[in-house]
Formats: structure tokens, sequence, C-alpha cells
């Protein structure tokens, strides 16, 4: 789904979220190197709620089957956790199609990226009079816990990056907005009822 913060008007939000899955980038370390490890999965579960971006996966949870097994003896830096992303399978890049082939896959070699967590204050007076953020964003319904930036236009977070020293960019993911977290729609609210933002964002090395 996609939703554009470029005005004041009212954004048209229906998706619904799922509340039982963990926050997106729990358990992650600030910096860490992309690692590439293979999980067997036979006639098992991989055992993970799965977010499809296009060109990339999210680990939106982990939960039983071989996944969880695979982590059992992994080291902390060569863990798949919530929050982290898949970037290559079987050494070819994610695509809108890979998210579903994996259901066929009994075993498959994962790069998994971690992405890097960072934080902007966005104070009142930057969005120009009359005009909203300025971001195209899109999230998957009942599934995803945050949002990704697709478009930057004219508005409030592109006049913020012209003398920003941490810029905001297209396809980055939006964590949290002014406190609210884990519910996109909530999040898009929050979006168009405030004059300052406090984000939370992360991206992928």
């Amino acid at each position: 789904m996609f939703f554009c913060c470029c005005n004041s008007a009212p954004v048209e939000a229906t998706a619904e979220f799922v509340t039982d899955v963990q926050p997106a980038c729990a358990a992650i370390p600030d910096e860490s190197a992309p690692f590439t490890c293979k999980v067997q999965r036979d006639d098992a579960k991989w055992g993970a709620v799965l977010d499809g971006w296009g060109d990339c996966i999210q680990v939106v949870s982990v939960e039983e089957g071989k996944i969880q097994e695979y982590n059992s003896s992994a080291g902390d830096q060569e863990k798949i956790c919530p929050g982290s992303f898949i970037v290559q399978i079987d050494g070819k890049a994610v695509t809108k199609e890979s998210k579903k082939a994996l259901n066929d896959m009994l075993e498959a070699d994962f790069k998994i990226a971690l992405p890097s967590m960072f934080q902007v204050r966005i104070e009142n007076g930057k969005r120009p009079e009359g005009m909203g953020w300025g971001l195209v964003l899109n999230y998957q319904a009942k599934r995803s816990t945050c949002l990704r930036i697709r478009t930057i236009k004219e508005g409030g977070v592109a006049e913020y990056n012209k003398d920003a020293a941490t810029l905001v960019k297209e396809d980055d993911f939006i964590v949290e907005v002014n406190g609210c977290r884990d519910d996109p729609v909530k999040m898009l609210e929050a979006f168009k009822n405030s004059v300052e933002l406090d984000l939370t964002l992360m991206r992928l090395p």
C-alpha cells in the first residue's frame, strides 16, 4: 500500500495491523557486516514471519522452525533475528517473487543484512506553509511493522535535508514517528497530525 504525506489532506488508511509480532530491529547490533548462511528446511517450516519489500525481505519474527534451529547454533553476529533483512537467496538478488518462491524451497543460502539505526529531528518551521512532509510511503497490510520511504518530494523532509548533517533518503525505513512505532496506520496518523517530527529510521548497507 502506498500513501503520500505531501499535503495536509487526511491520509486514507484501511490496512489492518498484526499486533502479535516482535518489533522491527529487536536485538540488532548497530554495526554488523552482511553475512551468508545456509538453512535446510526439508519438510519442516522455515519458522519466520516475513515481509516482502520487493528488493529485500524483512524478518518480522522468528517462530518454531528451521530458522530458529539454525539460530540455536549460530554465533551472535550470524543469527537471523527479527528486523534483519534477506537481500539475496542462493546468490541472487531478492525480487518481488522471492518471498513466494521460498514456500517451495527445501534449503536456501541467505545473505542477511542488518540495518543501521539513526534518529533525526525535524523542527517546526521546516515544513513550508501549506505543504506536507513530501513523503510517499508504503507498507504491507497485516504484515509490516514500519514504513518505507519510496519518494521524497518538495516538502518538510526535503527542506530538512538541505542543511542536515544526517540525511533522510529514499528507501529508508521509518521505525518510529514521535514515539509511535510498530503500527503503520498510527504512524501515518502521527505524520498527518504533527508539525515537528522525531523519527527513528533504519537503512540497509
